[in-house]
């Protein structure tokens, strides 16, 4: 009988970057931890958003 495939975490952390108003970008943690992912409008790296 085929194994029931384990649905995959999904604990995505929002990100966003400099433009006004900033762009929104969904990634792992450890995504934005190991890559710098950059806006092509503002060309700055996304970054985690900061709590208030």
């Amino acid at each position: 009988m085929p194994r029931k495939k384990e649905k995959e975490d999904r604990n995505y952390a929002k990100a966003v970057c400099k433009c006004t108003p900033p762009s929104v970008i969904r990634a792992s943690p450890k995504t934005l931890e190991r890559r710098n992912i950059m806006c092509d409008d503002c060309m700055e790296n996304f970054a985690p958003e900061e709590s208030a």
